[in-house]
């Protein structure tokens, strides 16, 4: 069932809680290798950097104009991005690489305006035409992405990561433009009474699709942050698509999940900061226990960094809320 407070989806919370757990969980390759028995990458990473830019696309929109439109981005994207940039290069223990999509998901809204715009153009009402110009073009946009990679080694550079940076933007524009499309011609987001086991049954089969895809594979690497994907490009697109889409319909029949949800909410103090808490619980471990340390104690450290980013959180709000994207610069 949804559930709003303060004008929100609460499941849409619980989605994005999700996405960060599973990018925490990312960062401890060592315990993705131990739980799956040799296996060296982990399966969520087909789907859960294409659920964040489909979560962005399910509440994008236009506003009244290009000006409002960048400010909008300015504040929620950009100013972050930039602030925590500088932050980063003065003090090397605030640098926070997860911070990489900040600006990615700012090209892909640049992107996705534009195109959205020369779209309507041609459709002066929201069509099935409209959505399958919009889905094609974003595709054939993902495909120069996809094909484009830049010389690793000239990717320390500054200016090479940022062009890096938006190859991975027009990979996650046909999930951005998926969720544009989902929110405008399905009920996702209406109000639903009471859980329904077929779309739970629906939401454990598109995850199990993700995982027999990565298993083809050889469980082949995919990242959005280097734009290297081990995958065909039609099989990176659908596995991204079907488990984004699984997580959401997974989400809408949970509802809420306090801790998760309260995650989701901040999403941004959580992609932009775990990293830093890692890196300081990693060099307490590595002081106590050497750094050849078990690796099933990445478990009480994923721990640790979970129960951390709690106050983290609330201090972040308070003293530090336009470089969060909770206030806006400007207005």
């Amino acid at each position: 069932m949804d559930v709003r407070t303060d004008n929100r989806i609460e499941w849409i919370d619980l989605a994005k809680g999700i996405c960060m757990i599973l990018v925490v969980f990312g960062h401890f390759p060592e315990l993705i290798i131990w739980l799956e028995n040799g296996h060296e990458y982990d399966p969520t990473l087909l789907c859960r950097m294409p659920l964040y830019f489909m979560l962005s696309g399910l509440f994008f929109k236009t506003y009244s104009g290009i000006i409002p439109f960048l400010k909008k981005k300015f504040n929620h994207l950009l100013f972050p991005y930039i602030s925590l940039l500088i932050i980063g290069h003065v003090c090397v223990a605030l640098y926070s690489a997860p911070n990489w999509f900040l600006f990615s998901l700012f090209i892909t809204n640049l992107i996705g305006y534009g195109i959205l715009s020369l779209t309507q153009l041609a459709f002066k009402e929201k069509s099935n035409m409209l959505y399958i110009v919009l889905l094609v073009v974003s595709i054939a946009i993902a495909y120069i992405g996809y094909n484009c990679h830049i010389d690793q080694s000239i990717s320390q550079l500054i200016i090479s990561k940022h062009v890096r940076f938006c190859e991975s933007a027009l990979m996650g524009l046909p999930f951005f433009m998926g969720g544009y499309i989902i929110r405008n011609s399905t009920n996702l987001i209406s109000v639903q009474q009471g859980v329904k086991l077929k779309e739970i049954a629906i939401a454990i089969l598109c995850i199990a699709i993700v995982f027999l895809i990565s298993w083809m594979y050889d469980w082949g690497d995919i990242s959005y942050h280097k734009n290297i994907y081990q995958i065909p490009f039609a099989l990176t697109l659908l596995g991204g698509a079907i488990g984004a889409i699984g997580i959401l319909i997974l989400s809408k029949q949970i509802g809420r999940l306090p801790l998760v949800s309260y995650f989701g909410r901040y999403s941004i103090i959580v992609l932009t900061t775990h990293v830093i808490l890692i890196n300081a619980i990693r060099e307490c471990v590595n002081a106590l226990f050497g750094i050849e340390h078990p690796q099933w104690l990445c478990l009480p450290m994923i721990v640790i960094v979970i129960l951390a980013e709690i106050p983290l959180i609330a201090l972040l709000r308070r003293y530090l809320p336009y470089l969060f994207a909770q206030k806006e610069l400007l207005k």
